[in-house]
């Protein structure tokens, strides 16, 4: 039960990570780098240090997932018996949901949310 449980945690991390790269790519699409200025003058430091490297989140957390899916064959396949491979499996995919959470709130935060409050005032 264990193994199907860790199996289903990683898959579905994965299932994570590559949707929210498609998610970045589109959204960056829809509202590029030169949207932040639409909401006024000000930019914050935050927004601005983000409009650097979320154009390249996608790539990045394709690259993420396939590093996982390597390390995860590497923990699977190993000669050595690791005696918890469902927990092993199960770090991997809070790695990745963190990285999928970390870089879609990044998004919304920097690109929307914090321009908008900085020009408010």
């Amino acid at each position: 039960m264990t193994r199907i449980l860790g199996l289903f945690l990683y898959g579905s991390s994965l299932i994570a990570l590559l949707v929210t790269g498609g998610y970045i790519a589109l959204m960056i699409q829809a509202f590029p780098v030169e949207h932040l200025v639409s909401y006024g003058p000000r930019i914050p430091a935050v927004a601005a240090l983000n409009a650097r490297w979320l154009p390249h989140a996608p790539v990045m957390l394709f690259g993420a997932a396939a590093v996982s899916v390597l390390g995860a064959a590497g923990i699977w396949r190993s000669r050595n018996q690791i005696s918890n491979r469902p927990f092993a499996l199960a770090a991997l995919a809070a790695v990745n949901y963190f990285l999928s959470l970390f870089c879609a709130m990044s998004l919304l935060i920097a690109w929307f949310l914090l321009p908008r409050l900085a020009n408010m005032g």
